[in-house]
């Protein structure tokens, strides 16, 4: 099976990631995260057009 936004699964609009809930969920934001079954196990991943703004989100988390 193909990645899928964990927004598309959850049949939540997609946008932008939220600062707020990527931080209070630990990176854990909708917007950011892939999901995917494979050998019956669930992988997660970052998007891979989303880690720039993953890295500012961290950083900003961190001041």
């Amino acid at each position: 099976k193909d990645w899928r936004m964990y927004n598309e699964i959850l049949g939540r609009n997609i946008g932008e990631p939220d600062a707020r809930n990527f931080l209070a969920h630990s990176g854990f934001e909708g917007n950011v995260v892939e999901v995917k079954k494979e050998n019956g196990k669930l992988l997660l991943r970052y998007r891979q057009d989303k880690l720039g703004t993953i890295m500012d989100l961290c950083k900003k988390g961190l001041k």
